[in-house]
């Protein structure tokens, strides 16, 4: 490394993927000697301008004269680089390498208020990455995902700092979708909250009254989403849906007052008209019926005769489609909504040969 004479010095800087550079200063451990140390701030680095909280950034090591007119730029190559959060006032890295410098040394910036909203989202997101972040439980009572650094200090003594799943507020369900679905069961329904666990094995059960809905991991997202497979159901109407999460060695349940409510329903059809059309398709079926809109209607599929038929519009009373091309025959008309299938009762859907013209008469008119 060339040494700091005079009238040269070292800079650390964090360059963004935007190629924009913000430099910091630069301290040495004793008498101008390595290790480096580069000192970080989010006074200088601003972090709120992050679009998803976080962002992998590059760090440079800048050797400047004082009267700016050279400037030597050193990339690190410690590929097993330690991250750097919001606060962290040191970080050392090693002597960087005068020629042909290889792979950078790349950080993650991140912003922990940012990356959660509620505490078990926050805890999670610290467990997944390493990350420094924990709950703030605030004396202004706006509590949010912070790094100790931030949340606890000689002006803030009274806020609480955690990184444990059991200082979590009570799991909380503030929308769910659908709202219903037939009592066969088969819905997939969205839970959306706040503190429904840091993992999908903590959520021990979710009920939709007296029946089960299966959870599954796919679409899970720590601490606010749950995805489930609604069960056959005894009870027709509104019910309660309850969630139980698991925390330490407790079992934390939903404020049922607070939930939403799932509705089941007994979907049915009462008409299809017409039964018959051409079997070019193109012909338009209106269907009447009861609780015919529950569920997903986007999953809502009906068939003629072994032939789905194109859904355009679906209300609690009518399903209008419009029929596909078949090979002349007959069939029964099918509806079916998640796992409940319904049919016309004595209803069959014909297709019939396309009409046919042979001639026109008259083929002359007088103009109005």
């Amino acid at each position: 490394m060339p040494p700091p004479i005079s009238k040269f010095k070292y800079e650390c800087a964090v360059e963004f993927s935007s190629g924009n550079m913000v430099r910091l200063p630069v301290y040495f451990a004793k008498d101008n000697e390595e290790p480096i140390t580069c000192q970080v701030s989010h006074n200088q680095i601003q972090l709120s301008s992050l679009s998803s909280g976080e962002e992998r950034v590059k760090l440079i090591l800048l050797w400047v004269s004082e009267d700016g007119q050279y400037e030597y730029q050193f990339e690190f190559t410690n590929n097993s680089a330690e991250d750097l959060h919001k606060t962290m006032p040191r970080m050392q890295h090693p002597t960087p390498p005068l020629h042909s410098p290889s792979t950078p040394l790349n950080m993650i910036l991140y912003d922990c208020h940012q990356l959660a909203g509620c505490c078990s989202s926050c805890l999670a997101t610290s467990i997944q990455t390493d990350y420094k972040c924990g709950w703030c439980f605030r004396a202004s009572g706006i509590n949010d995902c912070s790094i100790v650094e931030e949340c606890i200090s000689i002006a803030t003594q009274t806020n609480r700092f955690t990184t444990q799943s059991g200082d979590c507020p009570l799991p909380i369900i503030t929308s769910i979708s659908p709202t219903s679905g037939p009592t066969t069961g088969g819905t997939t329904v969205t839970l959306t909250g706040s503190d429904l666990g840091i993992a999908v094995d903590d959520v021990v059960e979710v009920s939709f009254g007296a029946s089960s809905c299966a959870v599954g991991d796919i679409f899970y997202i720590p601490g606010t989403t749950i995805v489930c497979n609604t069960t056959e159901s005894d009870t027709v109407g509104a019910v309660s849906v309850t969630v139980d999460i698991q925390r330490n060695a407790t079992i934390v349940s939903t404020n049922s007052f607070l939930n939403p409510h799932f509705v089941y329903a007994v979907p049915r059809v009462l008409s299809v008209f017409p039964l018959y059309g051409p079997k070019s398709g193109g012909t338009v079926i209106t269907i009447k019926g009861a609780a015919l809109n529950i569920s997903n209607s986007s999953e809502t599929k009906v068939k003629l005769a072994g032939v789905y038929c194109t859904i355009r519009i679906i209300k609690y009373t009518d399903i209008v489609c419009i029929t596909q091309p078949r090979h002349e025959g007959s069939g029964l008309v099918q509806i079916s909504i998640d796992a409940a299938t319904l049919f016309g009762d004595g209803m069959e859907y014909t297709y019939t040969d396309d009409p046919i013209f042979y001639s026109v008469y008259p083929k002359n008119t007088i103009p109005v």
